[in-house]
Order: structure tokens, then sequence, then C-alpha cells
């Protein structure tokens, strides 16, 4: 019908807007995909610019499926608490306290990354880490594997949540789910790019971006954190945490056209998903920027 809708995600994996999912849901006769390239072969043959048309039998088909995979799932009852976050004073400091808590994800014959959220051990992810799979294969910082079952899954925030049963005791990672972090800041990014588990990239925050400021390709409704910090396949649904080791974001994507540009959801967005409350404290109490428990001397680090 002449619509236009941009895709985004990298190395042959995108994840389609829902906008474009729900017009498709309701039927469409004609859908081309168009997008650049940099494989060398094809360029000697044409241009770097590929046109492929989704044939009419696949569109019936995604018109069929579509509504199927959309279907909510109940939020799983994910309890958000404020936790202690002690005070770190070198960059190796952070990367042991937080390493402990993210993990590896396989499912669908591909790898990506996820991390522990939460006293009840939920791991979060990316949707597109899991696809369609009820299990997943989740393996520990200390290399123990599990087999984890897919409880909650948000096409809009691309974000799912994992189950273990019986899951080992392991300190979640704190969510610094009251407040958007600034450009500037500096921030980790932890997961298994490529599979290789426990690789740690660091770099700033080199813009926040909300979807209603209509400047960048976000989905809709949701926040995105930009970094220069190096990512790569097989870091999506890892955790990008910000200098005191709070979860500010999780990894979505990279664009592959260009240097340092690689993309998390906010972890307020992904939190809205959950239909979570913010817990309370007392009032003297004193708290991170991010709402977590912290002493005086992090209290003013956070705030300055």
């Amino acid at each position: 019908g002449g619509e236009k809708f941009k895709l985004y995600g990298d190395n042959g994996q995108f994840t389609m807007p829902l906008a474009l999912v729900k017009v498709i849901s309701k039927g469409v006769s004609q859908l081309t995909i168009s997008f650049e390239h940099s494989n060398k072969e094809l360029s000697r043959a044409g241009s770097g610019k590929i046109s492929l048309e989704i044939d009419p039998e696949t569109l019936a088909s995604l018109k069929t499926l579509y509504p199927y995979l959309l279907k909510d799932m109940k939020p799983p009852g994910f309890d958000l608490v404020a936790l202690d976050v002690p005070k770190v004073n070198t960059f190796q400091e952070l990367v042991r306290s937080t390493l402990q808590g993210v993990v590896m994800i396989k499912a669908q014959g591909r790898s990506g990354t996820g991390f522990i959220a939460g006293p009840q051990g939920f791991i979060f992810t990316n949707r597109h880490v899991v696809g369609s799979s009820k299990k997943v294969d989740v393996t520990y910082f200390d290399g123990t594997r599990f087999e984890g079952d897919l409880v909650f899954k948000s096409h809009k925030a691309d974000f799912a949540v994992i189950q273990i049963d019986d899951p080992p005791e392991i300190s979640p990672l704190p969510l610094c789910y009251s407040t958007y972090p600034n450009p500037g800041d500096s921030i980790a990014v932890l997961g298994s790019p490529l599979g290789l588990a426990n690789t740690v990239t660091k770099g700033i925050i080199s813009a926040v971006r909300t979807s209603s400021a209509g400047s960048f390709n976000n989905p809709e409704g949701i926040t995105l954190i930009q970094t220069d910090a190096s990512v790569n396949p097989g870091n999506s649904g890892g955790p990008m945490v910000n200098d005191q080791g709070e979860v500010i974001g999780i990894v979505t994507y990279k664009h592959s056209f260009g240097e340092g540009l690689g993309f998390a959801t906010s972890i307020i967005d992904v939190l809205e998903s959950l239909e979570v409350q913010k817990p309370s404290h007392s009032a003297d109490t004193a708290m991170t920027a991010c709402g977590n428990i912290a002493n005086g001397e992090q209290l003013s680090t956070s705030l300055d």
C-alpha cells in the first residue's frame, strides 16, 4: 500500500517493527525488502543495494503465523527490589562483581547473552535470542549448564524472560529502574560475542534516543541507549551497566555500516512490559540515582 518501515538488526538477524507485523497480520498483497550490503562479490555484479520481493504464499503464511506469535504472555510476577550496591573503586572490581550474573544462552542453533535479575533468579534477554524456542540452554559464569523455560516475551520491547528450576544461588544484577542515563556516562557491556563467553568491553553513552524524537529507528515506544563500546552478534540480550554495576539497558543490536554504533533497550522500558511496581524505601535510606541502596559516599558520587 505504499507504506514504508525500517528493520533494525545485524548479521542477517533483523527484528520486524511491530507496526509492520500488524499490517502483515491484517493481510497484504505485496511486500518488498530493500537493504544495503558490503559483500564484495555482489558489489562487482551491481550496486550495494538489493531488493527482495516476498512471494504471496509466504505473505499468506505470515498472516496466519503472526497473530499466534504476538499473543500476549502473562507477566511472570517479577519482584523489583532495590539491591545493595557496594562501592566500586576500579573497573576490574566492577567486572568481577558483574560477570558472575551474566549467562550465555543457546537457542535454535545460535547463541546470545542474558543476565540474572530479581530475587527469583529470572534471566533477562532479547526476544530475538530465544526466537520461537520454548526451552533454551543456559550456561553460567562457572560453566555449569541448565535448561531454561521461556516464561515471558515482548515483541515490542524485544525482551524475554527465562526461568530455571532450582537455579544456582547467584546474586542478581541491580537494575537502574528510576532514571535514564546521560550522554557521556561511562558504561560496560558484558556478554558472549560470537560465542566468546565472559567478554567485557567498555565505553561511554553516546546518546539516549527516544522513539518520539523521530530522529532514529527505534522500536515503537522504546528508548534506545547508544554506545561506542564494542558490540557484536552474541552480545544481544546482555547487560549494559553503569560505573556502579547497575543495569541500564539490554544490548540489542549494532549498526554494521559504521564503527562504535551499538544499541541497548532501556531497562526502564523493559520493566514496563512486566508491569512492575517500584520498590518503596524509608526516607533516611541512602539511594543511588538508579534507586538502589548505597552508602553516603556512593550517593554523592551518583548525583554529582
